[in-house]
């Protein structure tokens, strides 16, 4: 394991340690996410992270001079982060809360930048919770997305051979190329990536000022109204 203070010191140099799990596509993805999209520096932002699990994630915008934020549903998670951020020195700017997953408590319009990496699949009604998640970015404040997509047979396989008797995964909604609409529909879209195997989407956006929301809104609903 890497020492605390080499991740302290190099932290985007370490990426394979924060981001924890999935291999070099998801390595990949954050990589373009952080360093290309958000910049190595975050000084002064606010993050919160959906689904923070063990805080790696979150302390490595802690690092990057980040007030953070790392919200999780289960008790032992927050517990590892929390060591987590004591181990790497950032326990006064990085929290982590133990929540139900309503949001209920959160500030609105507080969040510089909204993170999250393999949640949205638990999310049935994506363009509900992609709302949810919208009204607690401040003005301008930017999104992050790294998600399961759905992928081909091949993926959808091993992927069954890998969870199989762990857990019911055919419950997750996997992202696809319709589903990517929703994003679309709630934030103003800079970037769309895709992994093919594994089968990964990196979305990244920003909060639409009000008058293009209220356009926004306009079309879909010209759209809707349209005859078929």
């Amino acid at each position: 394991m890497v020492e605390p203070e080499d991740l302290r010191a190099h932290p985007l140099s370490h990426l394979d340690y924060f981001v924890e799990w999935g291999g070099a596509a998801w390595e990949a993805m954050v990589r373009h996410g952080v360093t290309d999209f958000l910049g190595s520096s975050l000084d002064g932002l606010r993050v919160l992270e959906i689904g923070s699990r063990h805080g790696r994630m979150s302390c490595l915008f802690g690092l990057l001079g980040a007030r953070v934020v790392g919200l999780d549903r289960y008790e032992s998670f927050v517990e590892s982060a929390r060591g987590e951020a004591r181990r790497l020195g950032v326990s006064s700017r990085v929290e982590f809360v133990l929540t139900a997953g309503d949001f209920q408590d959160l500030p609105p319009g507080t969040y510089d930048i909204i993170f999250t990496k393999s949640v949205l699949v638990s999310f049935s009604d994506l363009p509900s919770g992609l709302s949810s998640i919208d009204r607690f970015l401040s003005p301008g404040g930017r999104v992050l997305f790294i998600e399961n997509g759905l992928g081909g047979a091949p993926s959808q396989i091993m992927r069954w051979i890998k969870h199989r008797g762990r857990y019911d995964y055919s419950m997750n909604h996997y992202l696809t190329p319709d589903r990517i609409q929703a994003f679309k529909s709630t934030f103003a879209v800079d970037r769309v990536s895709y992994s093919r195997f594994p089968p990964v989407y990196l979305i990244c956006g920003h909060k639409r000022p009000p008058a293009e929301t209220e356009i926004q809104c306009a079309a879909e609903h010209l759209a809707l109204a349209a005859p078929r």
